[in-house]
């Protein structure tokens, strides 16, 4: 059974790490959904040469390749709509689940989403080592 002097700062921390997730998603999704699409770009910078993706069932290694796949993304619009988000602290990185509905160009109909990201600190930031994304079936 966990101490209360434990529990109390494992909460304190997963409350700091929480907020910091929340601002991370807000302004991912902001960058990602951006009508003018040439601001995707800038997501680069919260990956680096030893972040990895892993869209649907294809893997991508480092910034180039994760960007080359973000950029080639075969749509116009693209608006995401969070339904829920979960966050767990790992030993220095936070852990962050997000789950929810997307809309690309016209369509209609929304697809369901989850992505995973495990964020790490890098001069005195958080980048994303590893993003899982995948589209959820019914």
């Amino acid at each position: 059974m966990a101490t209360s002097q434990f529990r109390a700062a494992a909460e304190a921390e997963l409350n700091k790490r929480t907020e910091i997730a929340k601002q991370f998603v807000q302004f991912y999704y902001s960058l990602f959904d951006n009508p003018d699409r040439s601001q995707v770009a800038q997501l680069g910078n919260l990956y680096n040469d030893q972040s990895m993706l892993t869209f649907e069932d294809g893997k991508f290694f480092g910034k180039q390749e994760i960007m080359e796949k973000i950029t080639g993304l075969p749509f116009q619009k693209v608006a995401h709509s969070i339904n829920d988000f979960t966050v767990q602290c790992l030993f220095t990185g936070i852990l962050v689940s997000v789950g929810g509905e997307l809309k690309v160009d016209d369509e209609a109909n929304a697809l369901q989403f989850s992505q995973i990201f495990v964020l790490v600190p890098e001069n005195e930031s958080y980048i994303i080592s590893n993003d899982l994304f995948r589209f959820r079936y019914s």
